[in-house]
């Protein structure tokens, strides 16, 4: 499983993923900061950054190198454009209103979510972006874990999962 480190950049009020291109979303967090570390993290310690600006309210645990859980209880007053590569992952995860955007391969996709209970599969790697609106309770809980530790369990094995 590779989840990395999540990073934010501030976004001007009425920010739209819809409206921003790939090459524009990359140039945006070339200086961007770090608000959890994931990787680093000793398994069974809380793997939020302790120098990043973060909102009251979120937790995010690692359980082990491969398995994570993001408990958000938050209130975000400033927009923010979250960050994060990911592969061989598959993620469990309830949320109550957020806008995600996709890519896969050259394709965008983007998503306003409302509530919802969403199992997100990303066998390959992939970058995802997200904006969780300002001044509305964000609520999610999310556990990730591989989808390769997933399948063998299932007894399939990779070549098994469908081509996007």
């Amino acid at each position: 499983m590779k989840f990395g480190d999540e990073y934010y950049v501030e976004a001007p009020p009425k920010f739209d993923l819809g409206d921003v291109s790939r090459k524009d979303l990359a140039a945006m967090f070339e200086d961007a900061k770090r608000i959890t570390c994931f990787g680093s993290t000793p398994d069974q310690h809380i793997s939020l950054d302790p120098s990043a600006l973060k909102p009251d309210g979120l937790l995010c645990y690692r359980i082990n190198a491969d398995r994570l859980i993001e408990i958000n209880n938050a209130v975000l007053r400033t927009p923010l454009v979250l960050r994060n590569e990911v592969a061989d992952v598959i993620s469990f995860q309830f949320v109550s209103s957020v806008k995600r955007s996709e890519f896969i391969g050259k394709r965008r996709n983007v998503h306003d979510l409302g509530p919802a209970l969403i199992v997100s599969v990303v066998p390959k790697k992939e970058v995802t972006y997200r904006v969780p609106k300002t001044n509305v309770q964000i609520r999610h809980v999310v556990v990730h874990t591989p989808l390769s530790t997933l399948m063998e369990q299932m007894g399939e094995s990779a070549d098994a999962y469908p081509e996007w």
